[in-house]
């Protein structure tokens, strides 16, 4: 070998051009000289570049991290003229083919961005520790910062605009949107588009780059939840540790990867937000709402609950009582202004039992009731209040103590209370009060307002009972029978769609199937507990009345599917005491809530529950129908006869055949 301290200009180039024809024969001798003139114009760099040759004969292939920058250098230039055997190093951090050019503490080589990114400092203005992009004799700073320096604006000889420049051409500046951007086709959706990062062997664009660290999964490598952004040698997706790379998700305090927020995780955010807000003066955490701390941080969502408090006024509230400004008791609630931030909050600290449980839709009928009679005249006020207390609030306090108070009961306690005083001001316009009304003034009323009817009649008993009004009384309304509007065929086709349709949601998917094929009301289905459930073995039964249903195959699986399922709201009381827990924590799903749910996806509950209980009471014995499905015995007995099935002699016709059973086993024995 001849050595290179001997070798002419014109000859170090030679043997350059020989040594890389060795490997790229497809290069034309003349490409390589080009390249090598353009690239190393100085004999002394060509004299170098040769002698690594010598010490590493594989240099071009070996793709070795620790080449020296002059050959990284040669390298992407071959590769740019047409070289395909060459192989370029790869960053330790990103895996791009660059210049690697910064050294990790760990000895491994990287990019000059990459090398940034991974030695960040404190910025002298923001404090952060980030990247330094400019330094002066003062001050190290941030790009953020050095961007926000008025030192570092210029005028966009595009736009005009005095700004930041981000490229430097020869008739000016350039600002961000001005600049031209370079594209490259992103390796997952195949867009050409400004490419964020390399990932997965490819470059990735920035909607494909934020849509990766919102999707962790479980890595088939480590088994652990982490972002899946790099290749295995299976070419199987893998986490960053497991390649061997500096994970770039990693969060800066607790290195997990989950719930990304920002360069921290969601989780370490909420705890640190959280105890700050219950924290008293002297910064422990208010022992009283120690339950409200444990339930923010035992969240699924922590992004939502940062959402919550920074975007609610529960969360002011929530720091008011921690620091003693608010007591915490229903009754500091009381005095405040109702919102809806107001009444979650409630909901919230009697779910964690912070405040005593009470009856949500009673309680706050009384305030209610305070504001409508102070809006009466003074005389109408004292025949409405007894009513309201003693009639309507009273028979509201029992439906609420047997635990069968709902929405729409309390709604119709108001509508009670509504009506009462509407009728009463309606006999003062017409010169009348209630002690000289006659049956005439109430006809004339009902005409007008034919809606109330239903309102009135319970005031007018009232009224009645304590002589305080003639023996007035309204029309009876006829009850109609039940209209069955859902043919069979229909009916049977939206059951199959419930059960096979996995786009809809679960809890609809089961509510449904609950309405068409036992009847179920909607108001009765939205207060089912889980203890109305029994999974023994692979069986599943459901219990609406006294005796346990045997669910068929697939709805058994629906209904478990749906006992492990987590309730809509974000913090749910444990253990959770609803099947169909609502928005609201402790509270279960509002029956109109559901009724809108099971409407969108095509299930009208009352065409839908007549044909059930329809086709039921044609095939089950009344008697049977009222255990199974919870219903009186007069409903079922009503249903039959729509039905035309008389069970009349069932009773009968079932000893007739367990006396004639008896009388075989004794005649055999």
């Amino acid at each position: 070998m001849v050595r290179c301290s001997t070798l002419t200009a014109a000859q170090t180039l030679d043997a350059l051009v020989a040594e890389i024809a060795t490997v790229e024969p497809e290069l034309a001798e003349m490409t390589v000289r080009g390249i090598l003139e353009v690239l190393v114009p100085r004999p002394e760099k060509r004299t170098i570049l040769l002698q690594h040759f010598d010490r590493f004969p594989n240099l071009l292939t070996s793709g070795d991290p620790l080449i020296p920058p002059i050959v990284q250098r040669l390298l992407e230039r071959l590769a740019a003229a047409g070289a395909v055997r060459i192989v370029r190093p790869r960053c330790a951090v990103c895996g791009g083919e660059k210049i690697l050019c910064r050294r990790l503490a760990d000895g491994r080589k990287a990019c000059a961005h990459c090398g940034r990114e991974a030695d960040p400092k404190p910025c002298s203005r923001c404090g952060n520790m980030r990247v330094i992009t400019r330094r002066t004799s003062t001050e190290q700073l941030c790009l953020r910062c050095y961007r926000h320096d008025p030192i570092s604006h210029k005028t966009c000889s595009r736009c005009g605009r005095n700004t930041y420049a981000v490229v430097r051409i020869e008739s000016g500046s350039l600002c961000t949107t001005c600049a031209p951007r370079k594209l490259e086709r992103c390796g997952q959706c195949g867009h050409d588009r400004n490419p964020r990062t390399i990932l997965l062997g490819a470059p990735i664009c920035r909607l494909c780059y934020e849509q990766l660290r919102r999707n962790p999964g479980t890595c088939p490598a480590c088994a652990q939840i982490k972002i899946l952004a790099y290749l295995s040698d299976d070419e199987r997706r893998i986490c960053a540790t497991c390649a061997g790379e500096r994970s770039p998700f990693a969060c800066a305090d607790c290195g997990r990867e989950d719930h990304q927020y920002g360069r921290r995780c969601a989780v370490c955010v909420l705890t640190e937000r959280a105890t700050a807000l219950l924290n008293t003066a002297d910064g422990t955490v208010n022992r009283a709402l120690e339950p409200v701390l444990s339930a923010l941080l035992a969240v699924d969502r922590p992004k939502s609950t940062l959402f919550w408090l920074q975007q609610s006024h529960g969360a002011d509230l929530l720091r008011r009582m921690a620091i003693g400004d608010i007591e915490i008791s229903h009754d500091a609630l009381d005095a405040l202004p109702r919102t809806r931030a107001l009444d979650y909050l409630r909901d919230f600290l009697a779910a964690l039992g912070v405040l005593p449980p009470q009856h949500v839709e009673l309680e706050r009928l009384t305030p209610w009731l305070r504001t409508i009679l102070a809006d009466l005249p003074v005389a109408d006020a004292r025949v409405v209040h007894p009513y309201a207390e003693w009639h309507v609030l009273r028979r509201t306090r029992a439906k609420a103590d047997r635990g069968r108070l709902t929405a729409a009961g309390a709604r119709n306690g108001r509508a009670l209370i509504r009506t009462a005083g509407h009728f009463l001001g309606w006999l003062t316009e017409h010169g009348t009060t209630l002690t000289t009304a006659r049956q005439s003034h109430l006809d004339e009323y009902l005409v007008g307002h034919p809606g109330r009817v239903r309102f009135l009649d319970g005031f007018l008993t009232w009224a009645h009972d304590r002589r305080l009004i003639a023996d007035l009384r309204t029309p009876r309304q006829q009850r109609s029978e039940p209209d069955v509007t859902l043919a069979d065929d229909h009916r049977w086709t939206i059951v199959e769609e419930l059960l096979h349709d996995e786009t809809l949601p679960l809890d609809t998917r089961v509510a449904g199937l609950f309405v068409l094929l036992f009847g179920q009301p909607v108001t009765r289905i939205c207060r089912m507990t889980p203890d109305q459930i029994a999974t023994i073995g692979p069986e599943v039964t459901v219990r609406f009345g006294d005796d346990p249903i045997l669910l068929p195959t697939p709805l058994d699986e629906l209904t478990r599917a749906l006992l492990h399922r987590r309730g809509r709201a974000s913090y749910a009381s444990k253990p959770n005491r609803w099947l169909f827990p609502g928005g609201h924590p402790g509270r279960h799903r509002s029956a109109d809530v559901l009724r809108n749910q099971l409407a969108q996806a095509g299930v009208t509950v009352r065409p839908a529950r007549n044909a059930a209980l329809l086709q039921l009471a044609a095939e089950v014995p009344a008697p049977i129908l009222a255990d199974l499905l919870g219903i009186k015995p007069g409903t079922a007995v009503n249903w039959a006869a729509l039905a035309s099935q008389d069970w009349a002699g069932y009773t009968a016709l079932r000893a007739e055949n367990r006396t004639e059973s008896s009388g075989n086993i004794a005649h055999n024995e």
